[in-house]
Order: C-alpha cells, then sequence, then structure tokens
C-alpha cells in the first residue's frame, strides 16, 4: 500500500509541473453503446497502415474494428466475435485484450475459454478480422504484445481460480514464434526461491497456482 501511495504522490507532482503547459481538445468520439460501466471499448491498439483502431468490447465478448481515418467522425467498420470464426472445440468466454503489428498487418486477441480456469487461445487475425492462426494459451490469458519485430507474441496468463478456490491454475506465459507457428508454455513451477522480497501470497497454494501475472 505505501508503494501504491508514493506512486500516486509522485505521479500528482509530476502532472502539477506541467500542468500550466497541458491541454486537451475533444476532436472525435466512437461510443459502443455498450453503456458507461459496460466494458465497451476495454482496451485499445491502432493500425497506422489501415488507419483503424482494434478494441475490445467486453460486453459482446467481441474486437470492434474501428474507422479512425476521420478522427471527427469514426465509424465501426466491423465487428469480430470471435466464436464465428473456425475455433474448433473452443468455446470463448471473453477476449482480454488486443495488439496490433503494423509491419505485419496481424492483430492478436488473448481469448480466455468459456470457463476461465480452462486454457484459452491466442486468436491472430488481420486487420479485415479474417482468422490467420490459433495457439494454445494458459487459463486466462490477457496482456497480449507483439515483439517489435514482430517474430513473437506474448500473453500473460492470469491462471484466477474459481470462487472457492476449488480449481486454482498456474499463472504462465505463453510465448508464440511467428516463425514457425508455435506456441510455448512457461511455468513458474520452482521458481519462488528466484523471487528477492517479501511476498504475500496464498500459502494454501503452490507458488505457480498463486501467481496471476498481467
Amino acid at each position: 500500500m505505501k508503494l501504491i501511495l508514493t506512486f500516486l504522490i509522485l505521479s500528482l507532482q509530476v502532472a502539477s509541473i506541467h500542468a500550466a503547459s497541458l491541454s486537451a481538445q475533444h476532436i472525435g468520439r466512437y461510443n459502443s453503446m455498450a453503456g458507461f460501466e459496460a466494458g465497451g471499448c476495454e482496451i485499445v491498439d491502432f493500425d497506422p497502415t489501415t488507419k483503424r483502431a482494434f478494441t475490445v468490447n467486453s460486453s459482446l465478448k467481441t474486437v470492434d474494428i474501428i474507422d479512425v481515418s476521420d478522427i471527427g467522425a469514426m465509424t465501426l467498420y466491423k465487428r469480430v466475435d470471435v466464436n464465428d470464426l473456425e475455433l474448433g472445440s473452443f468455446v470463448a468466454g471473453g477476449i482480454n485484450s488486443v495488439a496490433v503489428c503494423a509491419d505485419s498487418m496481424l492483430v492478436a486477441l488473448a481469448v480466455e475459454a468459456d470457463v476461465k480456469q480452462d486454457e484459452g487461445k491466442i486468436v491472430v487475425i488481420d486487420t479485415e478480422g479474417n482468422l490467420k492462426h490459433v495457439f494454445d494459451a494458459g487459463a486466462l490469458p490477457d496482456m497480449v504484445v507483439f515483439s517489435k519485430d514482430g517474430k513473437y507474441i506474448l500473453s500473460a496468463n492470469e491462471g484466477e481460480p474459481n470462487a472457492d478456490y476449488s480449481v486454482d491454475p498456474e499463472g504462465t506465459v505463453t510465448i508464440v514464434d511467428m516463425e514457425d507457428k508455435t506456441a510455448h508454455q512457461v511455468s513458474f513451477v520452482g521458481q519462488e526461491s528466484k523471487v528477492e522480497g517479501e511476498l504475500h501470497r496464498n500459502k494454501n497454494a503452490a507458488f505457480a497456482n498463486d501467481l496471476e501475472p498481467e
């Protein structure tokens, strides 16, 4: 808590120093029609080539592709429901994160399973919303990113437990090699001794299961 409060105080001090030179002006808006607290535009990334924004619509469990070529009149270009894509027997419970690789014109989605303790997927689409690749991920993948060279995709897999902790999957990291189209799961089993400092954790769970990377 002390660390968090210190960070907030420092942030406020920096903001106050530069407040006189900062200004903001409203120039455009996109309305997902999902309602203020429904998560209609939760995570956003931008493709400069197509001038489209890709945003997670948590309310509808879709990724919305928004045409922002005219910033003053942004419009919905396409809405992609991952359960309409060819994902085999996998049933998506929602999209948690989105990332754009402008060089390859690919978009990565971190998709949780319908039962979020089950293993999720990293779904890769193109900037038109067409399915390109599907990779296995850990439980509850989130915070998906491309490496700067576009050769890798990474996701932090939170591994959240269910309500009564009867199922608590490992928190892991997925690394996708886009050159050979393989996914590797990084486990934290046996890594507790390498963590410096005090840990506040559920002592009834194994270290790797208690971790929730994001």
